[in-house]
């Protein structure tokens, strides 16, 4: 089966070499296309490519002949607790066009997202299709839930980035701006000299809706309380001091303190479940499998 010949967003380019799709930003297609060109497997090949131990695809980053920084890819892959027993590729490349479309637009509207070079998909022999999605590599960033050890002692630079992180959560869901997996892992940090940076990446299954009632940005904010507790940063790194004025960042001033309370204890509540759930299985959290 023929995947639909997808359309690539303003300022990019598509181009089909073979089974293969190529989208890429038109300012960097005079730096990119050549490796675009080339299944992972031969991109993990190249002199100096080297792997990034989170994520259970295998994402690389990689030189790039005449410029100075290094490009990231990363591989699409099945997450959550059945992901490693479904079958090895996607039915069809619909995901990363989506990924593509969600994150231009949000460039488009200025939101602290992490820009997208470019996504590749290609056929595989089985009809199914791997992907990939391309972007700078951000060696001057860490993650959240790496940044956040190193501030375990420094009250007021910890309590900076939280209110940072939930400014930055909280514009994206005044745009209707909904992340797939909003975790520790998928938030980009960088300490400048008077503030915090803060960027979404990974905007995998992300998407726009036209209203983010109460109930969905909370449920964002459990889903990233809960990605903390499986680091070993909650209760560890972060006081439950903190933790209020970091709900009300990223949802709203308007809570009472007697809702934000019972909305923490659902949180302990739901990181209590979750993490039962997996050692039924006999598994750890990706989190903690990919450290």
């Amino acid at each position: 089966m023929t995947a639909p010949r997808p359309v690539a967003p303003p300022g990019f380019t598509l181009t089909t070499p073979g089974d293969r799709y190529v989208i890429v930003r038109d300012a960097d297609a005079h730096l990119l296309s050549r490796l675009m060109d080339m299944p992972i497997q031969a991109l993990r090949e190249l002199p100096d490519a080297r792997s990034v131990s989170s994520g259970r695809a295998g994402p690389v980053h990689l030189p790039v002949p005449g410029a100075t920084r290094r490009i990231f890819v990363r591989p699409y892959g099945h997450g959550g607790l059945l992901g490693p027993g479904r079958p090895p590729g996607f039915a069809d490349p619909e995901r990363a066009w989506t990924e593509l479309a969600v994150n231009a637009r949000a460039c488009e509207l200025d939101l602290p997202v992490f820009p997208l070079a470019g996504v590749t998909a290609t056929r595989r022999m089985d009809g199914r299709w791997d992907m990939e999605a391309w972007s700078w590599w951000h060696g001057d960033s860490l993650t959240l839930s790496h940044c956040l050890p190193s501030l375990a002692t420094e009250t007021a630079a910890r309590q900076a980035l939280l209110g940072a992180v939930g400014h930055a959560i909280r514009r994206c869901h005044d745009a209707g701006l909904v992340h797939g997996d909003l975790n520790a892992r998928n938030i980009l940090v960088t300490r400048a000299p008077d503030a915090w940076r803060i960027a979404l990446i990974d905007l995998d299954r992300a998407e726009f809706r036209p209203h983010l009632a109460l109930s969905d940005r909370l449920g964002q904010v459990r889903r990233l309380y809960r990605s903390l507790a499986k680091e070993g940063i909650l209760p560890g790194v972060v006081p439950a001091e903190d933790l209020p004025a970091f709900v009300r960042a990223c949802a709203g001033s308007n809570l009472s303190d007697s809702d934000v309370r019972r909305f923490l204890a659902g949180c302990r509540l739901a990181v209590f479940w979750h993490a039962l759930l997996w050692r039924l299985f006999g598994r750890r959290p990706a989190e903690h499998a990919a450290a």
